[in-house]
């Protein structure tokens, strides 16, 4: 571990990501579904899920501790072989006997994405599994910052959340939470709490729809509930809803970019990255939403997902 770099501990559901690239002259005689010639050459293994905020944290210069479970297939060998290439701290990765580690196929035909299926195992970690993830994390736990990329794939058990959250608490690490709304409510007293509008409304369980018409009232909601120190929600291309402390909520609209937004897949990854970044570096909130934005939409201008570059990194820290 380099002691020079601020280190974060990152929990979540780690991912691999296939791209095929190919091209598509004619319909499939059984479905008219294009049957696409894939090119083996372009065909490339990226990391996804929270390997992806991993990326993006390591574009801020932050040493990275994956704290999950994998299976023991050969897709986990796969992302095991992504995160030593990225030199990343592999000691606390816990190896889950017969399952699998998720991948998620995207196919390209002529520049669109047209298909993704995915091929993965979504049973809850059992007791054994956390106890070791537990372990690892208190071997560990001064760190920076804790994170967790919560993609409801089953390596986050709810009692395991609020273990680690207790604790951090405790020894005054600051939290930072992109939640899935199975797990919602168990993510309450953290630092930043940031799910997007659908998570948000399927997470309040009560009279959720009403919500719909009013991100107001469902800031309120949430302040009440999760009691985060600031609550985020993303909106898309309409930017983001965010909560002071004291419950007061503002709406920060996205900047336009000269360049083209392509694809929005992994933005909001790379926007819990530049919170976290953000927070470490004392912004102030609004300052901070603005950052976090900014560099949302930078990735939003690459075809899937993305890892900000140093010079992408540069400009947005200038």
């Amino acid at each position: 571990m380099s002691m020079s770099k601020k280190t974060v501990l990152l929990f979540g559901d780690f991912m691999l990501d296939k791209y095929m690239y190919g091209t598509s002259r004619r319909l499939a005689y059984e479905h008219p579904v294009p049957v696409v010639d894939i090119d083996r050459r372009r065909t490339k293994f990226v990391l996804g899920g929270a390997g992806n905020v991993l990326r993006n944290l390591q574009s801020f210069d932050y040493n990275v501790i994956p704290m999950t479970v994998v299976g023991d297939n050969c897709f986990a060998t796969i992302l095991r072989e992504q995160l030593i290439k990225a030199g990343v701290d592999t000691q606390f990765l816990v190896t889950r006997h017969g399952a699998i580690t998720t991948l998620k196929n995207r196919v390209y035909s002529d520049g669109h994405h047209i298909s993704r299926f995915d091929i993965e195992d979504t049973r809850e970690i059992s007791v054994q599994y956390q106890d070791h993830i537990y372990e690892g994390f208190m071997a560990v736990r001064y760190a920076d910052a804790v994170v967790f990329q919560d993609y409801n794939k089953g390596q986050l058990p709810r009692t395991l959340i609020t273990k680690i959250i207790k604790e951090c608490n405790r020894i005054k690490i600051p939290v930072f939470v992109d939640p899935s709304y199975n797990n919602f409510n168990a993510y309450q007293n953290v630092t930043v709490f940031k799910p997007n509008l659908k998570e948000a409304i399927a997470g309040i369980r009560e009279n959720g729809l009403r919500y719909l018409q009013s991100t107001a009232l469902l800031m309120e909601q949430l302040h009440k509930v999760i009691k985060a120190k600031i609550h985020i929600i993303t909106l898309g291309a309409e930017g983001a809803r965010y909560t002071f402390p004291d419950g007061e909520s503002f709406n920060h609209p996205l900047k336009p970019t000269e360049d083209k937004i392509v694809d929005g897949t992994g933005a909001g990854d790379t926007m819990l990255a530049a919170l976290v970044y953000a927070a470490l570096n004392e912004f102030k909130t609004t300052a901070a939403i603005e950052f976090a934005c900014l560099a949302a939409t930078q990735a939003c201008t690459h075809e899937g997902t993305h890892a900000l570059t140093d010079a992408e990194v540069v400009e947005l820290t200038k």
